[in-house]
């Protein structure tokens, strides 16, 4: 399903930013995939663990306009502490959604059964920054978002 994935650290362009000049302060984890029948993903705790807050971004397009959302594709959100979804983002073609999520929330896309009408498309971006007055023993955020 997943066509192309990259990541990216992002450093400052101003040199007279000290706390920036050499570290990355961000990182961008982005992917492009095709969705059809009986396409999922899955929570792993290896993932769960320690996330960072996100900014999550979704782009669909090519989505059938007799889309369902009883056909399933869609991103839902949840969190430890609660039960029902926090979230549903359903496919609608050409759209963006953002999503910010904190530590103890997650995502994942549902099962898609045989109702889905024509498979879709989704370019995913996932962004985690660094502020200035963060002190970190490692200026490397690879770590923080190796799972995405």
């Amino acid at each position: 399903k997943q066509w192309y994935q990259r990541r990216v650290a992002i450093t400052a362009g101003d040199p007279d930013c000290d706390d920036f000049s050499d570290k990355p302060f961000g990182m961008i984890s982005s992917s492009v995939s095709r969705w059809d029948h009986g396409f999922y993903s899955l929570l792993c705790d290896q993932e769960v663990d320690n996330l960072p807050d996100l900014l999550h971004i979704f782009y669909h397009t090519e989505v059938h306009p007799e889309y369902d959302v009883d056909a399933g594709g869609y991103v839902s959100f949840i969190s430890h502490s609660d039960k029902e979804p926090l979230l549903v983002i359903p496919p609608q073609d050409n759209t963006i959604s953002l999503v910010f999520t904190r530590t103890d929330e997650f995502g994942f896309t549902k099962y898609i059964n045989a109702k889905l009408p024509k498979p879709f498309y989704c370019f995913n971006a996932r962004y985690v920054s660094r502020t200035p007055n963060e002190e970190r023993g490692n200026s490397d955020l690879s770590n923080e978002v190796s799972h995405l």
